[in-house]
């Protein structure tokens, strides 16, 4: 059998400049990548998302610090291939998933305390912030986002006019840690529809779609 050998490629250690960030040095409690855009999500238990973009050589980029209430700009110290575009502190709960949209355009974060919210990754912008999306406050484990297509074919117009659809619907199905599993509208932050996926008291742990696009009247 042959020996493979792993070597580390980069060392993620943001450190800010000037600027003191509450909660930077808890740890990690989550990760995504975005093989189509060469993007980086991080995660911790304060609650703080840093969004990194892996580049070829090393850029000097302001980066976005952003709250519920501004967004500012900071100096942080940028490695060789990578830089931090911006650092998220919405609400001081542990961050337990988060997801890219296909584009990686967007983010979806879920938190411990049962709240999501979804970031625009290219203006560093909070796109909308929900309050818990169940009354239990049960914490978000895991996100899997489906593509519908959307199409009105009560309107005898459009009947059959493929030209005029509306454009692709984004969904998050966000799941909790006590199996229920809520349906979003990214854009519009609209709660579709929730479901238990099992009656009896669970654990969940993740969740994966399997199929291509869908029709959503």
């Amino acid at each position: 059998m042959n020996n493979n050998n792993f070597s580390l490629e980069l060392n993620l250690f943001p450190q800010v400049e000037g600027t003191e960030i509450s909660g930077a040095s808890e740890p990690i409690s989550a990760l995504e990548f975005n093989s189509t855009t060469s993007s980086l999500a991080v995660g911790n238990d304060c609650g703080l998302v840093y969004l990194f973009k892996l580049v070829g050589e090393s850029e000097k980029l302001n980066t976005n610090l952003v709250t519920e209430t501004k967004r500012e700009e900071i100096d942080l110290h940028h490695g060789d291939g990578w830089h931090s575009t911006a650092v998220f502190s919405l609400i001081k709960s542990p961050v337990r998933s988060l997801q890219y949209t296909f584009s990686g355009a967007k983010i979806i974060v879920g938190y411990e305390c049962g709240k999501v919210a979804v970031l625009d990754v290219i203006s560093s912008s909070v796109v909308f912030l929900t309050d818990c999306l169940l009354s239990n406050n049960s914490p978000v484990v895991s996100i899997a986002i489906k593509t519908y297509s959307q199409t009105h074919t009560n309107d005898p117009e459009q009947s059959g006019d493929t030209s005029s659809k509306d454009p692709e619907k984004e969904v998050a199905f966000i799941l909790t840690k006590d199996a229920n599993v809520i349906l979003v509208d990214i854009n519009s932050a609209d709660k579709i529809c929730c479901q238990s996926v099992n009656p009896k008291e669970s654990t969940a742990i993740s969740i994966h779609l399997l199929g291509k696009l869908h029709s959503l009247f």
